[in-house]
């Protein structure tokens, strides 16, 4: 993802790829203070990836390649927040009281919103 960022000029995330699945899942409810950290870090990309969205869709020439980009980003950007709200009102996915359950989700939901990020630098 940095190698992609650079290449566009951008910085979307600051992690690589496979490094996304080797830290523990930082929103256990235990710590409270990684769990405010974690919330602010998720606003913040979620809100840079809007931007991006926001300023390449003012000056994009629609084809059917730039439709499956748009395409394939309202599919993760509703995939994330499925898997993450739904998961927290009913303590599944990346909630689950099984922890290697929940990191393993927790996993999930950032390599879909990685893969949708990349579509935004795509499109």
């Amino acid at each position: 993802m940095i190698t992609h960022g650079l290449r566009w000029h951008t910085n979307v995330h600051t992690v690589h790829p496979e490094e996304l699945c080797n830290h523990p899942n930082i929103t256990h409810r235990l710590l409270y203070w990684a769990f405010v950290v974690d919330k602010i870090v998720l606003y913040l990309v979620v809100i840079s990836g809007w931007y991006l969205i926001y300023k390449k869709i003012e000056r994009i020439e629609w084809s059917i390649y730039s439709v499956l980009c748009s395409v394939c980003i309202f599919i993760t950007f509703s995939l994330t927040l499925y898997l993450y709200y739904y998961g927290y009102m009913y303590e599944i996915f990346s909630f689950d009281l099984n922890l290697d359950v929940a990191n393993k989700w927790h996993c999930m939901v950032h390599w879909v919103g990685s893969f949708g990020h990349h579509c935004i630098l795509l499109l």
